[in-house]
Formats: C-alpha cells, sequence, structure tokens
C-alpha cells in the first residue's frame, strides 16, 4: 500500500492566494487593459530599460488587492511562488 508524504499532499494543495489569482487572471481581461495603456507608455532613451507594460500592470493590481508598496511587491513576487508563478508566465 502505498501512503503519500505530509510534503507530497503540501505541494498539491492550492493556496487561498494561488486561486485568486488564477480566479483574477481568468476574469480580467489583461490584454485589453494593457491595449489600453501602450499608447501612454513611453519609452525613453536613457535610464533603465522599461519591463512589459502586462507585467507592470499586473503588478500594480497586486499591490491594489494585497495593499503593497513598491518595496513589499518585489519582496512578494521574488518571495512567494504563487505570485511568481502567476507574474512571470
Amino acid at each position: 500500500m502505498f501512503q503519500n508524504s505530509f510534503l507530497s499532499l503540501a505541494q498539491n494543495k492550492k493556496l487561498r492566494c494561488e486561486k485568486f489569482l488564477d480566479e483574477m487572471s481568468a476574469v480580467i481581461p489583461w490584454g485589453k487593459f494593457a491595449g489600453k495603456i501602450l499608447p501612454h507608455y513611453e519609452s525613453k532613451e536613457t535610464g533603465r530599460k522599461k519591463k512589459e507594460v502586462l507585467l507592470m500592470l499586473r503588478v500594480y493590481f497586486l499591490q491594489q488587492w494585497y495593499n503593497l508598496s513598491d518595496p513589499a511587491a518585489e519582496e512578494a513576487i521574488y518571495d512567494r511562488n504563487s505570485l511568481s508563478r502567476n507574474f512571470w508566465e
């Protein structure tokens, strides 16, 4: 008889924030919003290279949903696997 370990069960479980982000990805028309923002998203010759509009839009929404500052959002994305998967896909 095969018995799953606690770790294998925990890896298969979806976290509440993962479920929420999956639902939001399904409901929010990301491409449509990005298309509205793109004409206003200026690129400059100097400074850092800009991130993609869609990525920045998702980060903005994440900040609003979880009440995160810019540094807190960056830390959350790098720290949480569920957030990383949602944003880097």
